[in-house]
């Protein structure tokens, strides 16, 4: 698989003027040079193409091109933030490629690259800094600054303009959004959609492919914490993992989902209890039937529950099952 910032790119329409651009749902703000765009990096087969927490921009165009991303971290840290994570990027020097870190105030580290690198292919790039930002609000983003092929002939230029980048990173407009609430999904079916009940306290990532969407609900913990997510995939195929879990491993749960009974899957990965469950809705575009057996494609419901231990596990099915297919507004 190529780089992340394989530029086989889509610009997106409505793209932002040059200066001022909105990061992450305008969480965050960055001033760019005149020639920034937003762009979408090209997605594989079954793969989502588009990440309601993370943004992408390039500066530039084809092998002179320079590419930022950045992400939500859906955690957030209190005390000392730079200490932590100059600690944690020191790892980045374990390997061949050299780094320098570096922080601006208490609320941004980063890490630039110190050798030229040599033969990047046209179609990759290569890493010219890596970054963490803490938010007033105390929520961390990570941002990822890259150089295409002719832009990483002159890597100080490049460090250069992601240090002046970097400095210009300042709150948006928009608060996360973490009051209780319900959140509505595509269901792909006629006249009804998904509503998802999210407990207060928790973050929602859409992520959309072609014919399928999923959002992670995830709250935001402190780092170190472990993780308490809620994960509603909608669409054909979707990928089960308990399926490729030994049968011994896991142990199965009964309960009710839209007013139908699922089995729940249980079982343990590193530092996360798991639990899936799957719904047929029937076929796309055609009238709820909660059955697979039908002519044409068939729209499930997955969802995936992440916690920390056991019990949390146990509360987050008790919220997943809060999850309805309600009419769709009348116009």
């Amino acid at each position: 698989m190529k780089s992340y910032f394989t530029p086989v790119l889509l610009a997106l329409a409505g793209a932002a003027a040059a200066g001022e651009m909105p990061l992450l749902n305008d969480h965050l703000r960055i001033t760019l040079p005149d020639q920034a765009e937003y762009y979408t990096p090209g997605a594989a087969l079954m793969e989502a193409a588009r990440k309601a927490d993370e943004t992408n921009i390039r500066v530039g165009k084809g092998a002179d091109a320079l590419y930022l991303r950045a992400r939500e971290k859906h955690y957030t840290v209190d005390g000392d933030f730079a200490k932590g994570v100059k600690d944690a990027m020191a790892a980045l020097n374990a390997g061949a490629t050299r780094y320098s870190i570096n922080q601006e105030g208490d609320n941004l580290v980063y890490a630039l690259r110190l050798q030229d690198p040599k033969d990047v292919p046209a179609d990759d790039a290569a890493v010219v800094c890596h970054a963490e930002y803490r938010h007033p609000d105390g929520s961390v983003q990570k941002f990822t600054i890259g150089a295409a092929a002719g832009a990483a002939k002159d890597m100080e230029k490049c460090r250069k303009a992601a240090v002046e980048w970097l400095k210009g990173i300042r709150p948006g407009n928009t608060p996360l959004q973490l009051q209780e609430r319900v959140e509505y999904q595509q269901s792909y079916m006629k006249d009804c959609r998904v509503a998802v009940q999210v407990p207060q306290g928790y973050t929602a990532t859409l992520s959309e492919g072609d014919g399928f969407h999923f959002t992670a609900y995830s709250k935001l913990v402190k780092r170190g914490d472990g993780p308490e997510e809620i994960s509603v995939q909608v669409g054909d195929h979707p990928e089960l993992v308990f399926e490729k879990v030994p049968a011994a491993e896991q142990f199965k749960q009964e309960g009710t989902l839209m007013g139908r009974k699922v089995q729940w899957h249980l079982y343990a990965a590193p530092g996360v209890y798991v639990a899936e469950c799957v719904l047929p809705l029937g076929a796309r575009g055609g009238e709820v039937t909660f059955s697979d057996k039908v002519q044409g494609e068939v729209v499930y419901v997955h969802i995936s529950l992440y916690g920390k231990n056991a019990a949390t596990r146990t509360e987050l099915i008790r919220q997943a099952e809060k999850t309805t297919l309600e009419p769709l507004p009348k116009e």
